[in-house]
């Protein structure tokens, strides 16, 4: 029999009635002739709730234990998912069962709140579905090397979902979400965002680090790397889901196109100028911003670097603004690197993505586009099938709309 994983997402589980809802499309998917294996997130807001009450308890993350017991805390979420998702099944007349993380075991490093996967033991999972038993896995969750529970960071319950598909050789793992499947752009934000059929690995990677939310970014790389078939659908349809199918090659029909546009919004800009040994100074806060957990946005695809007037190298880094002024301490333990710091919030990184990008008369289209709207900009990733323009908040929603437009991704 065909094996076939299925996730639902938080939206997906946010009512019984929900519930009820994507139990029967496993169920559905059981009557098909295929197995089945349910990875389950933890309902809409319960994470955000969670995190909350660790949070009154204690700001720091530096306090004794913390990252250890933070996890436990965050990780509820998904056990009580799992759980009401075998109930919702088993009510329907189909055996299920529910497994944690540790039960499994998923194991995973010891990089608390944001672990990686490194086995999947499939015996248990594939002893419970030649018993004719749907298994129900509480996503984003593993056990370390010393016994610990940890997670895999924000939306690691993709990352959970493509593990499997892995591990068990599944023909397909199917992500439910609350959007029909990847759009040319956020359709809450661009009314005649276009439904995608279909998304390369590699662009659907992109899209998901500058900010398009269907996918965690992580779950992309590991699904196009592991080779695992992986589609997007709504939960909410019955008929006509056909979704948005990842690939890996597509046919050369049209160069020139253009797959989407995300956007990241509230970012800061921290500008080092007077940097003598560029290399060595971008090594040094590199590492040290990691060590922080402060993520550079798309690494060294928003990443800048010019020439100041002194003829020195500026460096810019792109970093979420609520992590501005922790990044800015980081940075000034290794003042003697460079001689000045500047910083700017208020930023939106909008990423275009797609093969048309690789032709430079593109890059001039765009900045065109942004100029004859009056919207300030600044380039800070021009290669291969990315671009990336840094605006102001206030500019984004607008600068979005109208590049989608002028593209004619619509169409």
């Amino acid at each position: 029999m065909t094996l076939i994983i299925q996730k639902f997402g938080g939206t997906s589980l946010a009512s019984p009635e929900l519930i009820a809802k994507a139990a029967e499309k496993a169920v559905a998917e059981r009557k098909l002739g295929n197995d089945v294996v349910v990875v389950v997130s933890a309902r809409a807001g319960m994470t955000n709730e969670l995190v909350k009450q660790a949070r009154a308890i204690t700001c720091s993350s530096q306090h004794l234990n913390f990252v250890h017991e933070h996890d436990v805390v965050i990780s509820a979420g998904e056990q009580i998912s799992a759980g009401l998702m075998a109930i919702a099944i088993s009510k329907l007349d189909v055996p299920a069962q529910s497994f944690l993380g540790w039960q499994l075991p998923i194991l995973t490093d010891d990089n608390h709140s944001s672990a990686n996967i490194y086995k999947i033991d499939p015996e248990k999972l594939q002893s419970t579905i030649r018993q004719g038993i749907i298994p129900v896995v509480a996503g984003f969750q593993g056990i370390s090397r010393t016994g610990r529970i940890t997670t895999l960071g924000r939306g690691g319950s993709d990352l959970t979902a493509v593990a499997l598909a892995d591990a068990l050789q599944a023909e397909r793992c199917d992500i439910y979400t609350d959007v029909d499947g990847v759009y040319t752009s956020d359709p809450k934000m661009v009314e005649n965002a276009k439904l995608l059929k279909n998304i390369m690995f590699e662009e659907m990677y992109v899209l998901a680090q500058h900010g398009a939310k269907v996918l965690q970014p992580q779950s992309v790389e590991s699904a196009w790397h592991r080779h695992v078939n992986l589609r997007v659908l709504s939960s909410f349809k019955s008929e006509n889901n056909a979704g948005t199918i990842l690939c890996r090659n597509r046919k050369p029909c049209n160069p020139l196109q253009i797959q989407g546009i995300a956007m990241l919004n509230n970012r800061a800009k921290i500008t080092l100028s007077g940097v003598k040994q560029p290399l060595r100074t971008l090594t040094t806060i590199g590492v040290a911003l990691d060590k922080a957990r402060i993520k550079v946005e798309g690494n060294i695809q928003t990443l800048v670097q010019n020439r100041g007037s002194d003829q020195m190298m500026e460096i810019s880094f792109i970093v979420a603004q609520v992590q501005q002024a922790t990044a800015c301490n980081v940075i000034n333990k290794n003042k003697n690197l460079f001689s000045k710091m500047q910083t700017q919030d208020g930023k939106a990184a909008i990423t275009m993505v797609g093969n048309a990008l690789r032709h430079t008369s593109m890059h001039k289209k765009i900045a065109n586009v942004l100029v004859n709207r009056n919207i300030c900009f600044e380039t800070i990733a021009a290669f291969g099938i990315v671009f990336t323009v840094l605006v102001d908040n206030c500019s984004a929603a607008a600068a979005v709309k109208c590049l989608h437009r002028a593209f004619d991704l619509n169409k």
